[in-house]
This record gives C-alpha cells, structure tokens and sequence, in this order.
C-alpha cells in the first residue's frame, strides 16, 4: 500500500485502539460463582460467626496481597469483629481493617505471604458480627479486590435471620374479675416473644402452668409448634377468694410471665352455722345469727339466708298475731336478723337456708 495512503488511515486505527483500551477497565470484573453466607447463630440480635464460601473463576485472581471487602446490611453490626479465618487454600496471613463510620462493611486484607488464587473454591470465617434485630431475609455482598483498590470479582447471596432466644411471653384472655369455681368464659392465648419484640414464630419449648391459688385448676402442659398457643377458657378455674395470678413457665429455660391479678368473689353460700337463745319473751325481739358462712371452697361467703320454722306451722298467736321472721344478709360469713314470736310454747326450732 502507498505510504500516502497508510498516513491517511493511521488516525482511524489510532482512535479504535484508544477506544478498546477505555472500555476495557470496567469489563475486567468478574462474577463469583457459588457463594454461600452462613451465620452460625442465625437469631436476631446475636453476636455469630459468619462464614462465606465463593468461587474465583480464571482469570479473576485474589492476590497474596489482596483483599475480600464484605457488605452487610445497615441492620447488622461488623464494629466488633477482631479475626477473620481463611481455609486451607485461603493461606497466608489475614487483618481486619473496618472504615470509619461503617459499621456494616469491613475488609479482609491478605498480608503478602500467601499464594495467588484462582479458578478455586475459597472459604473465609468472620467472629462477632451482631445480627440484626428484626427477622427477614438478608443479602451480603463479596468483593475481591486488588491491593489498591480495583475491583476483581463480585458476588452476593442471601441467608435468613430468625427471632431472637426466648424472652417472655404475654398472656391475653384472662377476666379481670371472676367466681370461685367458675370457667373462664373467654379463651386464653399466650404468646411468644423474643427481646425484640419479635414474636417468636420458631417457638417449640414446652409452658407449664402455676398459680397464687393453691386450689386452682391449670392446664396441663403443652408443647408449642409456633409463636402462640391457645387454651380454652374452662382450663382455668380460681377457688380461693382474693387476688390471684396465673403464672406460665417455659420448662427449659425458666423464663415466665404472670398475669395480672385476677379478683375472685366467693361462690354463693355451701354451709353456716345458725345460733341464738335458747328462751325468748313472747312480743320481745331477739336475734339469729350466721356463722362461719362458707361456700364449697372454704371462702367466707356473702348471700341471703332465709329463717322459717323447721315444722312448717304458722306458730300464731290466739290473738291471731304473726312472727315476724327476718332474712339474714351475710357478708363476709356472717350476719344476723331480729325475730319476734307471740305464741307462747316450747321447743321451737328454726330452719335456716
């Protein structure tokens, strides 16, 4: 070819090579393939262990005196990781360095003594990442990179964060008021939570039930399979009158909550003692007392007894004059009542009920 002609087409060559050149730099980063990210405490709020596992594929090179950048999620908190880990082909030595102010990424820098890796498998530990406090599904990036800086291969992988350990549990469904010896009327649900107020979805520990009442009737124990249980109200019956909790305890870890005090009244009148004198005067008032009122759970019970004569006559005077009997109100296992009689005789017995 004419030189003439050469000098007229080298401008166009030049300007293709320069092109090439320029858009070669952002292409030379690669994919990692494989990569897996494994908290070995995958619960909300724990300090864990994290291992990544990814895949270099030639020509991608991790460097002797390369670098593995890792990005977590704002949620979690890298600040406190000291040591990282590499396997057996990850060798040489390792350093963390966390940039200031980023609390989610840190760096782990290769220190020059091991040996430049590619095409191969690499599995790198990290302590004391602290997880985040609400449960999801979270992605962390990896990122090779050369000792300045430049970007060899990237890649990401998702894991899951599950609630918390066992923090308490709360308890809905109780009355705030009820009768000894009755049901509950409503269902009772108790429900699991972690330290974070996540309810606890994960939740298989077995809840026994206690009280202040030493007769209550209590469920038997139960083993959750997620984060609530339900119990029917006629599970839980309170006898002893006064304030009263329920209490539910996880059976391995001790953990409980009590419920609010519940008021029990006493269950209508069961037994009493009826007292009074032993002669009265004709048209004078006297008085018949209760006693030791009680209902069937051995409460000093409250209600109306009604006095009337044990032989079911009318006891009336030859005048024609009526006794007078009175109810007697009882409160708190006792009373009394003022009686008058007009028929003079003997052995008069009273029936109280």
């Amino acid at each position: 070819m004419p030189r003439s002609l050469l000098r007229k087409f080298s401008p166009f060559v030049l300007a293709f090579v320069v092109l090439t050149a320029g858009l070669a730099g952002p292409l030379l980063a690669g994919s990692l393939s494989n990569v897996t990210v494994t908290p070995d405490d995958s619960s909300a709020g724990q300090l864990s262990v994290y291992t990544f596992v990814f895949r270099l594929t030639s020509p991608d090179t991790l460097y002797p005196d390369g670098k593995i950048k890792l990005i977590f999620p704002s949620e979690f908190d890298v600040s406190t990781v000291l040591v990282a880990m590499g396997d057996s082909v990850l060798d040489g030595g390792l350093q963390v360095q966390i940039p200031a102010g980023q609390n989610d990424t840190l760096y782990v820098i290769r220190d020059s003594t091991g040996t430049s890796l590619s095409d191969t498998t690499v599995s790198l530990k990290i302590a004391n990442v602290t997880n985040a406090t609400s449960p999801a599904t979270y992605r962390d990036s990896v990122v090779v990179l050369t000792a300045n800086g430049s970007t060899v291969s990237t890649g990401a992988a998702n894991f899951q964060i599950y609630p918390g350990p066992l923090h308490h549990f709360t308890i809905s469904g109780f009355p705030s008021t009820t009768t000894a010896g009755a049901a509950f009327p409503n269902s009772v649900k108790v429900t699991a939570y972690d330290a974070y107020g996540n309810q606890k979805t994960d939740y298989r520990g077995t809840v026994a039930w206690s009280s202040t009442d030493a007769q209550a009737q209590k469920p038997a124990n139960v083993t959750f399979s997620n984060a609530t249980y339900t119990f029917n109200g006629s599970d839980f019956r309170l006898k002893t009158a006064g304030a009263q909790t329920y209490t539910v305890t996880d059976l391995s870890d001790s953990i409980q909550t009590t419920s609010s005090p519940i008021d029990v009244n006493p269950a209508p009148i069961s037994s009493f003692t009826l007292s009074g004198p032993t002669t009265v005067t004709a048209g004078t008032a006297f008085s018949l007392t209760v006693s030791n009122a009680q209902d069937s759970y051995g409460n000093a019970a409250d209600g109306t007894v009604t006095v009337s004569f044990s032989d079911g006559a009318a006891h009336t005077a030859p005048d024609g004059t009526a006794p007078v009997l009175h109810d007697i109100q009882v409160s708190g296992g006792s009373g009394s009542a003022e009686q008058t009689l007009y028929l003079t005789e003997s052995n008069v017995q009273f029936t109280a009920a």
